[in-house]
Formats: structure tokens, C-alpha cells, sequence
């Protein structure tokens, strides 16, 4: 379920019906002015590194592909066995490869 946040309590007062039609919901299912649980809290501030992570995987993918000439499936698939062969985090092996890159350039 998606989730909107305001830095006012009154951000979206009056435009509520505005923002059921944009994004497809129903005023029924909304929940207002809630609480986020400290799980959510927790994901949420480690979501920019999961962003910075998922950047270098697609940025080492689109590396392997350019260099051997294949598709991203397979060059996604060639990073993600090479980091189980090495017994290493899959964002591990893609910083190798982006470093690899910058020190050939």
C-alpha cells in the first residue's frame, strides 16, 4: 500500500479527493494522520542506500553487457554467480566491477 507523507498535518486538506483520482484508491482505504511502526521508520531511513546499492548493481550489469556484448539478463545473471562463487554480497562483486572500470579508463 502505497504512503504519502506531509510535513503539515493539514497538507493534503481539501485535496483528498484530488489524490483518490490520481492515484487510483479509494477514501475508504486511506488512513490518515497515522503513525509509522518502527519497522517501517527503520526501512524508510535505510531505503537511500538500498538505492545507492540497486544504482551500482545496474551500473556493474550494464558494464558486463557493454564489455562481452550480451544482454543485461545474462550479464545480471554472470555478476550474481560470480558473487556466489566468491561468497561475496551481490553489491560487493558490483563495486568491484564499477572500480575495475574507473581504474581501465
Amino acid at each position: 500500500m502505497p504512503s504519502w507523507e506531509a510535513c503539515t498535518a493539514d497538507a493534503f486538506a481539501g485535496h483528498v479527493d484530488q489524490l483518490e483520482r490520481l492515484l487510483g484508491a479509494a477514501q475508504a482505504s486511506a488512513v490518515m494522520n497515522a503513525d509509522l511502526t518502527f519497522a517501517m521508520r527503520l526501512e524508510g531511513v535505510a531505503a537511500p542506500q538500498r538505492l545507492r546499492e540497486n544504482l551500482t548493481i545496474d551500473t556493474a550489469v550494464g558494464l558486463i553487457a557493454g564489455i562481452h556484448r550480451i544482454s543485461t539478463e545474462e550479464a545480471d545473471r554472470s555478476l550474481r554467480d560470480d558473487a556466489d562463487r566468491a561468497g561475496v554480497h551481490l553489491v560487493q562483486a558490483a563495486r568491484v566491477v564499477v572500480a575495475a572500470s574507473r581504474r581501465r579508463r
